[in-house]
């Protein structure tokens, strides 16, 4: 209840598209309880004709939000459900 956690991994699931998440640096601090305070995530999605891609990188104050952006500029802030 009052470590810290830094967790990297990836998961990927198929059927007739692959999607794929990897987990890189996120930290998880137990006086935190909206969101990592460090690391980064990236969300891929492959099918036939498209790659979609997001790039999310976690946010250092514990404010709930974490900085999105792609591959084709696009870009913002967002707030985690």
């Amino acid at each position: 209840a009052d470590d810290v956690l830094s967790m990297s991994g990836s998961s990927q699931a198929t059927g007739g598209s692959v999607d794929q998440i990897e987990v890189s640096g996120a930290v998880f601090d137990p006086s935190c309880g909206l969101n990592p305070v460090a690391g980064q995530a990236t969300v891929q999605h492959v099918a036939l004709t498209s790659i979609q891609q997001v790039t999310v990188h976690f946010h250092a104050l514990c404010d709930g939000k974490v900085d999105v952006g792609g591959p084709g500029g696009g870009s913002g802030t967002v707030t985690l459900p």
